[in-house]
């Protein structure tokens, strides 16, 4: 990127992307060496750009401490046993893309409920 942070592609100005890869495994590949790769390509289509909310387009980690703060958070939690994420998904060969969702939403509920098994496991 040039000094002055605002690259071109074609003579328009470059946005950022997401460009994250998922091994995911459900019930039917828990007990083998298989999973699915879902890949959230915000660039194709636009689809998947508001992944991480609204309010958390695709900017340079590198440079924003503060959205690199949220957006670990957010995977962080993605890596817990048993999460979900409910996604409309396209197959496009052996991957799946992720069309249309957004985790924003549903980490209210994953919060909740790991505040809820928090509280069961002091009692």
């Amino acid at each position: 990127m040039p000094a002055s942070g605002k690259a071109l592609c074609n003579g328009q100005p470059a946005k950022l992307i997401w460009q994250i890869q998922f091994l995911v495994k459900d019930l039917a590949s828990q007990i083998n060496k298989n999973f699915y790769r879902v890949l959230l390509q915000s660039g194709v289509d636009g689809h998947g750009s508001e992944f991480f909310g609204g309010d958390h387009p695709p900017s340079n980690l590198h440079k924003n401490e503060t959205e690199f703060k949220y957006i670990s958070e957010k995977l962080t939690n993605l890596l817990r046993f048993n999460v979900w994420v409910d996604a409309v998904l396209t197959r496009k060969g052996n991957y799946f893309i992720i069309k249309d969702t957004t985790i924003a939403n549903q980490q209210a509920e994953l919060t909740h409920r790991l505040q809820q098994s928090s509280l069961m496991q002091d009692v």
